[in-house]
């Protein structure tokens, strides 16, 4: 079992994040690779990159919505399922042994009891600019090959 961590730098006021791996990616830096038993960590930063929770009074959701080709019904990446959620400055979770082999892509969100922000979400490549960009398990991601 391994970790696998993603820096997030949340700009509320930009409605994006940007996130940079720390950790098994793939070629393009959109994806990182994870097998069953991994955790799956985002440490949240603010927009200036130092160590911080969410803007006071939200929290940070980050949901998968699309799933590998052919997992009829869809299996959550995660044991805790399809949505997780803030646990003080981190938001984490183990990779299911039911997940299904492929791509994996989420959301991630700012929340509120009043408000909800869609963040934009881009990956940091340095020395390359951020691309906007999904985002997900790749190939290793997961356990069985989809049917």
């Amino acid at each position: 079992m391994g970790n696998v961590t993603v820096t997030a730098d949340i700009d509320e006021k930009g409605k994006k994040v940007t996130l940079s791996p720390r950790g098994p990616v793939n070629d393009r830096m959109d994806t990182f690779l994870v097998k069953p038993g991994d955790t799956l960590t985002w440490e949240l930063r603010n927009a200036r990159g130092e160590a911080a929770p969410p803007p006071p009074g939200f929290e940070a959701v980050i949901t998968f919505v699309e799933f590998p080709k052919g997992s009829q019904p869809p299996r959550p990446l995660l044991t805790n399922g399809n949505t997780v959620r803030t646990e003080g400055q981190v938001i984490r979770g183990t990779v299911s042994d039911q997940a299904f082999k492929g791509h994996y892509r989420y959301r991630v969100e700012l929340v509120s009891r009043s408000e909800k922000i869609d963040l934009a979400c881009f990956w940091s490549d340095p020395p390359q600019a951020p691309k906007e960009s999904g985002m997900g398990g790749g190939e290793n991601s997961g356990g069985p090959v989809n049917p």
